[in-house]
């Protein structure tokens, strides 16, 4: 936890001092470096994971043949199957692989922030990831969605200068790297249709309901999934015995109120702070629509994979007003955002990539 905490303490004389070289682009940008080259180290001494060893293992296969078969061969989408062909062609290292995904995943969300927010606030958002269980998994795991949901970051950004091309187009490239991407549709079209705040509210909760009295199948069920063979193919593969045993309990609670909790902890921030201010709230917005498709399909395994979406948008619902926001009690909510960053780490284990980052330094007594 050494490097955790020192790099709290770089952050937080970035964020109380006032005009000094802890304000400059260059302290900015060696904060920034050094948080990157800590989450790809993370990621490179960590134990790969299922997902991962199954990255690298086709890796190895598309190096020795051609695009259009890697892409015709995988069962994967077309987007990440290209980026790992062209990868391949320059290495099949493994540490190679795992350190180039990691960094340009933290690249796009460094570049998607830099529309958004001061440049010398961006590593105070970078930290609400470094705090954030869910970030390692998308980074370390589910790499194809990791893509998919920087990708659909900045999609919002462009959604929220109404450029809808750049939005669609970032939508694609999305989808094109996984295929649950495609809820960020939803968004572009409720944004379009100027669908009121209190609709996407109420949706929310209505949606958290059906989880909560394991209703949401029944409600599934009775869409025409039979119309999207490859949606119908997906409810069946992920509600399979052999799929759920696999996974567990599925409809948790916990994974509910979790997301309920942001949602609220958003809402608070919008109606106390951030009226007027439309960035936080498409936001909240992107958070009620992500977060209700995973209410209605948390019955099926895996559906902690849909609520990354929501989820990945946490460290904007906890750091962006805080940065905008004008009140004389800015500081004490710094120093809360960043309590409840701690919180996180601890309380859903997130620290353990830390430890066991600290225990890979540790050179064996015998040597």
């Amino acid at each position: 936890m050494f490097y955790y905490y020192l790099l709290l303490s770089f952050l937080f004389l970035n964020l109380i001092t006032d005009k000094s070289l802890f304000q400059s682009k260059f302290y900015t940008n060696i904060l920034l470096i050094c948080m990157a080259i800590l989450t790809v180290i993370i990621s490179v001494v960590n134990p790969i994971t299922a997902d991962m060893r199954r990255y690298l293992s086709h890796l190895n296969i598309v190096e020795n043949i051609g695009l259009f078969d890697a892409i015709a061969q995988s069962r994967w989408e077309p987007g990440f199957v290209t980026f790992q062909w062209l990868l391949s062609k320059i290495s099949t290292s493994y540490v190679f692989f795992i350190s180039i995904t990691t960094l340009l995943i933290v690249l796009i969300i460094i570049s998607a922030l830099k529309r958004i927010v001061p440049y010398d606030k961006i590593p105070l958002i970078i930290f609400g990831y470094l705090s954030l269980f869910s970030f390692y998994s998308l980074i370390n795991n589910v790499l194809r969605q990791g893509f998919s949901v920087a990708f659909l970051l900045i999609m919002l950004i462009f959604l929220k200068k109404n450029k809808y091309m750049l939005a669609v187009t970032f939508l694609i490239i999305a989808v094109s790297f996984h295929m649950t991407a495609i809820i960020g549709a939803i968004l572009i079209i409720s944004h379009k249709m100027n669908f009121s705040f209190n609709t996407h509210i109420y949706i929310f909760f209505v949606t958290a309901l059906t989880m909560l009295f394991n209703i949401n199948q029944q409600i599934v069920s009775l869409l025409p999934f039979s119309l999207v063979d490859d949606a119908g193919n997906y409810i069946q593969q992920y509600t399979s015995d052999s799929s759920l045993l696999r996974y567990g309990e599925v409809n948790r609670l916990d994974f509910l109120l979790f997301s309920v909790f942001w949602f609220v902890f958003g809402l608070f921030f919008y109606k106390k702070y951030m009226r007027g201010d439309l960035f936080y709230e498409l936001i909240i917005k992107a958070y009620a629509i992500y977060g209700s498709m995973f209410f209605l399909f948390g019955f099926i395994s895996f559906s902690d994979r849909l609520a990354a979406y929501s989820w990945f948008l946490i460290p904007l619902l906890l750091f962006y007003p805080i940065i905008k926001m004008k009140t004389n009690y800015k500081l004490v909510w710094l120093f809360m955002g960043l309590i409840i960053c701690i919180i996180m780490l601890y309380a859903f284990d997130a620290s353990d990539y830390f430890t066991f980052l600290m225990n890979s330094w540790k050179v064996p007594k015998s040597l």
